[in-house]
């Protein structure tokens, strides 16, 4: 299966668009060609980490490779049949990575409390047919499980519906560029999800935007009885001291069992880090 012939152009044309000048022209008439095409939200065929996905236009046009080193580990850590836990899955481009490694016979579930975020998810996971495996849970991913909680969102229009990543329920009170709203989402944890849907995870991805130590804080009983596989990204910015907050997650990952590979042992940078089991 081909990606759509816009698709292609928009990513092969660039440069020439740019030697002869003509940027503005072809941006005009790219949006209007997009705006026939693609009107009432039709999703656009668009290869991306080298699978062809029916995505919405502003995704497939991020680019054809999207978080390659989390791609790579995915495709290492999860085999056909298997369960996996995307934390932070925003519009769903590693849910929809991890759906397509674990089979029609495997689970995936997709935790993201952003409202637009959620909404661009599910349509993404309909438009590939993934909904015999893929479960989205519409909430905060953290260290209680029930209830609710205010969930910082940051769009430039305001609208808490808009796409869009940087959403926080912990650390940054402002984001560059953005207008905040906040809105009441509700509360999860992991080991809640694990013990409700009776999952044995065989991968954990989580990106959150600042809430990663609540959220490991809420998984410690799923990590230290079934030692999934673990990556999870650190956002330095959303802590008062990073180096501070660096050994607070070192501590969490001791508590559960494992330890950062490759740990700097210092204060962490904007990364993503895969944690491994202590007796691995």
């Amino acid at each position: 299966m081909k990606q759509d012939l816009l698709i292609t152009m928009h990513r092969h044309l660039q440069g020439l668009v740019d030697f002869v000048h003509l940027r503005p022209l072809a941006q005009i008439t790219f949006r209007r060609l997009t705006s026939g095409r693609y009107k009432e939200g039709r999703l656009a065929r668009a290869r991306q980490n080298g699978r062809v996905w029916m995505l919405d236009l502003s995704v497939a046009l991020r680019g054809e490779e999207q978080e390659p080193e989390t791609i790579e580990w995915l495709r290492r850590v999860l085999v056909s049949g298997a369960t996996a836990i995307d934390v932070g899955a925003n519009v769903g481009q590693m849910t929809l990575e991890m759906a397509a490694l674990v089979g029609k016979g495997g689970t995936v579930v997709a935790i993201e409390p952003g409202p637009g975020n959620v909404r661009c998810l599910r349509r993404h996971i309909a438009g590939n047919a993934m909904e015999d495996r893929v479960r989205v849970i519409e909430a905060a991913c953290m260290d209680i499980d029930g209830g609710e909680v205010v969930l910082r969102t940051f769009t430039g229009s305001g609208n808490p519906g808009e796409v869009a990543s940087g959403h926080a329920v912990l650390g940054r009170e402002s984001h560059e560029g953005t207008k905040r709203t906040d809105v009441a989402v509700s509360r999860v944890s992991i080991d809640g999800v694990a013990q409700r849907l009776n999952l044995i995870p065989a991968a954990i991805k989580i990106d959150v935007e600042g809430s990663e130590l609540a959220v490991l804080a809420g998984a410690k009983k799923t990590l230290s009885v079934y030692k999934p596989a673990l990556r999870v990204a650190f956002h330095p910015f959303a802590f008062d001291s990073p180096l501070e907050a660096s050994e607070q997650l070192r501590q969490l990952l001791r508590e559960a069992g494992y330890y950062i590979q490759s740990d700097p042992g210092s204060a962490l940078s904007l990364d993503e880090y895969v944690a491994v089991p202590t007796s691995a």
